[in-house]
């Protein structure tokens, strides 16, 4: 029995043995692997490296146009979401007029100078900005800025209202649930007495 389990024993030494080396010889070869292929990328760098003036400029003309060919695609993906944006705003402005679709349209106005404040100007316009033909949009200086500053000031004072009528619904309801059902809980429960 001893001699059997003296067999087994050098055959997984052998198979041991064996297979380190067999990862040694992996290991090496993959390390001549990425030595040539760290060769080629340095060969593949000097290649491509413009040696003259000319060919300096152009390459830069060639990332030039490709840096420009992506601002236009941005430009492309960006202006209808900004169309659509600045109909919202309208939109919004106008449901500010009517009693019931008052308070929506307080909070798509606020909803909109948020994303302006977090996204930017190329997807939000500017409060002012989101009529279309309207000649304040192109100008500059105090025309623009009272615009602006007008928006600003009808939406402050639009939350304003908004917030009062938030309370005043909010004293109602504790109004109502204070005298009248609290009441006529008191009035159920003395008539069972």
């Amino acid at each position: 029995m001893a001699n059997q389990n003296s067999g087994v024993d050098e055959r997984l030494l052998a198979a041991q043995e064996a297979d380190r080396k067999r990862q040694q010889e992996m290991a090496y070869s993959d390390q001549l692997r990425q030595q040539r292929m760290a060769g080629e990328d340095k060969q593949r760098q000097a290649d491509n490296e413009p040696k003259s003036l000319r060919e300096q400029l152009a390459v830069a003309k060639a990332l030039d146009i490709k840096r420009q060919a992506g601002d236009k695609l941005k430009e492309k993906v960006a202006a209808p979401v900004k169309l659509g944006t600045d109909w919202l705003l309208r939109v919004a402005w106008w449901l500010m007029m009517g009693y019931i679709t008052f308070i929506p349209g307080v909070l798509l106005a606020d909803l909109h100078v948020f994303g302006r404040m977090t996204l930017g100007k190329k997807f939000f316009c500017d409060l002012g900005d989101e009529w279309p033909g309207s000649k304040m949009v192109n100008a500059i200086g105090p025309a623009k800025l009272f615009k602006s500053l007008g928006e600003k000031m009808g939406l402050a004072v639009a939350n304003f209202i908004t917030l009062f009528i938030i309370i005043a619904i909010l004293a109602i309801l504790a109004w109502f649930y204070n005298n009248l059902i609290y009441k006529a809980g008191e009035w159920i429960f003395s008539i069972t007495d």
